[in-house]
This record gives structure tokens, sequence and C-alpha cells, in this order.
């Protein structure tokens, strides 16, 4: 296939993972709002970070007055999974000029890693890094909807609706999807019992600890079932 009938088809598989992406943006944005950030500033993180999880994660944190070293910890930690798929991905990218694999890594995401992946097992002839670069277009195009929608939604919000819950809402939708064996079980398990634990910490960084002794626990757990 060419390059476009790559993109094409990367756009194509991944729309419906594009589309549900949209409820997520728009809690991101939402939560931005509540963070005193302008609509600017929401957008900007966005379109420059675009990484739902490590978003919210800030977000979540800087409410509670959280040092920005933390926060930046935080959001590394919560995004440590990329560094796997970047590993997954470079053998079928590293032939490409260094413009479209800084574009891959880019737009990485665990929607477009998902659809790239499955599609690179079916068909062997598939251009991955051209049809991964369609498939995260399409989430990315979503995602900056949602985060319109959401910016547009929390402008015209009641200022008495509490929306204290939303962001620990979106990681439950995010997370359980992903929850579909022993190891991933564990792992969850392991995480929540020590963010219950931890919740009390000072500046909200209850999540820290959860977030590493749920990979910790995660990888063993993986080793042991291979």
């Amino acid at each position: 296939m060419t390059k476009r009938a790559n993109v094409r088809l990367g756009i194509i598989l991944a729309a419906p993972f594009s589309l549900s992406m949209l409820p997520f943006a728009m809690v991101t944005a939402i939560a931005a709002q509540n963070a005193n950030m302008s609509a600017a500033e929401a957008m900007g993180a966005s379109m420059i970070i675009f990484a739902g999880a490590s978003q919210l994660t800030a977000m979540e944190l800087s409410q509670h007055g959280t040092p920005m070293l933390l926060i930046f910890g935080a959001a590394v930690l919560v995004n440590l999974r990329f560094l796997m798929y970047s590993a997954a991905l470079a053998p079928k990218v590293r032939d490409e000029p260094i413009a479209t694999r800084s574009l891959v890594s880019y737009l990485l995401t665990d929607a477009a890693f998902g659809v790239s992946t499955a599609q690179a097992r079916k068909d062997s002839t598939t251009r991955t890094a051209w049809f991964f670069v369609g498939a995260g277009t399409a989430v990315w195009v979503a995602w900056q909807i949602g985060t319109i929608l959401g910016l547009t939604v929390a402008s015209h919000m009641p200022t008495h609706l509490s929306l204290e819950y939303s962001v620990g809402l979106a990681f439950v939708a995010m997370a359980v999807p992903h929850v579909r064996d022993w190891p991933t079980v564990t792992a969850a398990a392991v995480s929540i019992s020590v963010f219950l634990i931890a919740r009390d910490l000072p500046y909200s960084t209850g999540l820290l600890p959860a977030a590493t002794a749920g990979l910790v626990v995660g990888l063993l757990a993986e080793r042991r079932t291979t």
C-alpha cells in the first residue's frame, strides 16, 4: 500500500476508538478549568502534552497546591508505559526518516498503539509508521474536539455544580477496558489498595506510591505468566 493508503486505513480503523476519547477529553478540559487554567492554557496543554492520564493527574494535583516538581514526577510516572510502546514500535519504524519517527512519537497513545499493532499482526504488508500516523491523527483530532466541547460546557456550567469526582471517574473509565488478565487485575488491585492507604499524604501525592506499586507488581505478575 502507498503512504496515503496506509494513513487512510489508520484513520478509518481508529475512528471508533477516537470517538470514545471525546468524553475523556471533555472531562480533562473541565478539570483544567477547575484548576483555574484559561481556555488558551487548557487548549495548549491538550495540543502539546496530548496525554489524557498525565493531564488529569497534573490537574488533580495542582488543585491541591502540589509543588511543580512532584506534579512533573507524577506525570512522568503515569506515562512510563509509553517507553514500552516505543520499544515495541522501534523495529517497525527504524528505517523511517527522523521527521516521521518524531511524528509517530508525538501521536503515540494507547488507542493508536493498540490499533496499529493489531493491524501489523493481521497484515504484514502494512507500513506501520504511516498507518500509525493515520490512527494517531484520528485520535488527536477527536481529543482536540473533545477539549473544545469540554471548555464550552465548562463556560456555561453553573458555579455551584460540583465536579470533584469527575477526574476520578474519568480515570476509572479509562482504566477498566485495560483490566483484562491476571497481571492487570493484580496491578489494579495493588494500586487501589496502596492509594487508599496513602490518600492522606500531603499535596494529594498518594497517587505516586500507588502508581509505582501497581507498575512494579504488574510487571512482576506479567513476568511470571510468560
